[in-house]
């Protein structure tokens, strides 16, 4: 297969990009104390994943990636906006971003099974490695969440 293809490059953006916005609506109605600062750290850590996509992208196709509101990668988020957040939606949100980040480190390895350029191999062990950490800091904001409940 060589590099990776266009169409999982443009799905990877693309869910990075609802991985950003994910976590900053979720810090923006976070109920946890000092769960801010982790969330906007997530969503600064996903933006940074994007950019280095997006030039990925840039160098492989020659042209800028362009968001498609149409494509159908990444959770599904749109409960955050209507959601009034009480504890339940915060930690349905939570699980649902832990949910994700397991979902596209799968998604990463997929894509490093066939991946024989080089750049495209650093790149996609460095995402695993970031989404695996991910899912780390969502679980103590779980449990913190948790215990801030009982």
């Amino acid at each position: 297969m060589g590099t990776i293809s266009e169409k999982h490059l443009l799905e990877a953006i693309h869910s990075e990009i609802i991985a950003r916005d994910f976590y900053a609506m979720l810090a923006e109605k976070s109920v946890v104390k000092d769960s801010k600062s982790v969330l906007n750290e997530l969503s600064n850590a996903e933006e940074k994943h994007r950019t280095t996509l997006a030039a990925r992208y840039k160098s492989l196709f020659g042209k800028e990636y362009e968001y498609d509101p149409k494509l159908d990668a990444g959770p599904d988020i749109s409960f955050l906006k209507r959601s009034i957040f009480e504890y339940t939606q915060a930690i349905e949100a939570l699980r649902i971003a832990l949910g994700g980040e397991v979902d596209s480190a799968a998604f990463y390895g997929k894509l490093l099974q066939t991946a024989t350029d080089y750049e495209d191999q650093k790149i996609l062990k460095s995402l695993i490695k970031f989404e695996e950490s991910h899912q780390e800091i969502i679980k103590v904001e779980i449990k913190k969440l948790e215990a801030s409940h009982q």
